[in-house]
């Protein structure tokens, strides 16, 4: 199967973990969710880790926790902004942090040449990298947003970037990548302990939201490992934009349809929605 395939069951497998994260949100608070979540990922961690006899990431693997306690907050505050619009946190946090990545990927992976518009293929990314934009910016003015939402998103997205860059740097050669999930999955379960403590909270909850927190995590943390695996080999900005695409298109239609939040779309989120469907096909159809 083609990496282009690999990162669209990425995409998907991360909108469906946010799927059901957004039918916690209202009963427990995004940091338990998101300990219960990276929990899990950590128990998987160590088993593949032990069970395979990975080697150990040396003292690149501190970087790597340092990285997941800092992926730990821009997640609590993106899940924070899905209380309000799940749907509207999916399409411009991930939007708007696809351009940062295209942007920054540029200059320090010198990824610029899968954007060049001598080619087809240059021409064709460039082409969906303005539809993605239309299409978050269309979105935006079908929705009634405040300056807080707004914040926490950019804030999350920034550190989203953040956090794929140097993914991408240490899963490009410095460790593997089951070395670098685990200490990123340290980072995270650490980074969630914390929070929870700084926030007074603990995690006595009921026995059905656990259930459904691991089976959360266990669906989210999938979406992750098919997507390192293929950012070692991989460009990051057209990785990235393929996956985001999937993942927004899955959250956008269960946001609509599910979670019914299709009242407040409109014309101009219709549209929204459309154009980031041709963009999908583009991008796929251009990079196969």
């Amino acid at each position: 199967m083609s990496w282009q395939l690999w990162v669209l069951l990425s995409g998907v497998l991360t909108g469906l973990g946010q799927m059901i994260g957004k039918s916690q949100i209202h009963k427990i608070s995004a940091i338990q969710m998101g300990l219960i979540r990276d929990l899990t990922g950590l128990f998987v961690a160590v088993g593949v880790w032990v069970y395979f006899g990975m080697p150990y990431g040396g003292f690149n693997m501190i970087y790597g926790v340092m990285n997941g306690a800092m992926v730990a907050v821009g997640i609590a505050l993106y899940f924070m902004a899905v209380r309000t619009s799940f749907s509207g946190a999916s399409v411009f946090g991930y939007l708007i942090s696809q351009v940062m990545i295209v942007i920054s990927s540029a200059v320090i992976f010198s990824e610029w040449v899968y954007f060049d518009p001598s080619t087809v293929r240059g021409l064709g990314n460039i082409i969906v990298l303005v539809l993605t934009v239309i299409s978050m910016l269309l979105y935006m003015k079908s929705l009634k947003t405040t300056n807080k939402w707004m914040g926490l998103l950019i804030l999350s997205a920034l550190i989203n970037v953040t956090g794929n860059l140097v993914a991408k740097h240490f899963v490009s050669g410095e460790m593997s990548v089951w070395s670098y999930f685990l200490s990123e999955q340290i980072g995270l379960t650490t980074a969630g302990f914390i929070l929870l403590k700084l926030r007074g909270q603990d995690l006595r909850i009921d026995k059905k939201e656990m259930k459904v927190g691991i089976w959360q995590g266990l669906v989210a943390i999938t979406g992750p490992i098919i997507y390192l695996n293929i950012l070692s080999t991989e460009p990051l900005s057209l990785a990235s934009l393929v996956r985001r695409i999937a993942a927004i298109l899955v959250t956008s239609i269960s946001g609509l349809f599910w979670y019914k939040e299709g009242k407040t779309l409109g014309a101009r989120g219709v549209w929204s929605l459309i154009i980031g469907f041709v963009a999908f096909v583009l991008v796929m159809w251009v990079n196969k």
